[in-house]
């Protein structure tokens, strides 16, 4: 049993090795979405690591190459 304090707790750690490839990135528009940061050609992507792996392998599904 977890305690209510414990690090599982507070949020989900980044294990995803795409992260190694991005930044994570609040805007201040008030809008909900997640946002990364591709480190090589600096594009915005909306929707989190899933959709930058889709930019980096350019299969062109739901964001740009």
């Amino acid at each position: 049993m977890l305690k209510s304090g414990s690090s599982a707790t507070k949020g989900r750690a980044r294990t995803d090795p795409a992260w190694k490839h991005c930044k994570g990135v609040e805007r201040g528009d008030g809008k909900s979405y997640k946002y990364v940061v591709c480190n090589y050609c600096n594009q915005e992507v909306k929707g989190g690591v899933s959709r930058l792996k889709h930019h980096l392998a350019q299969t062109q599904k739901d964001v740009s190459k």
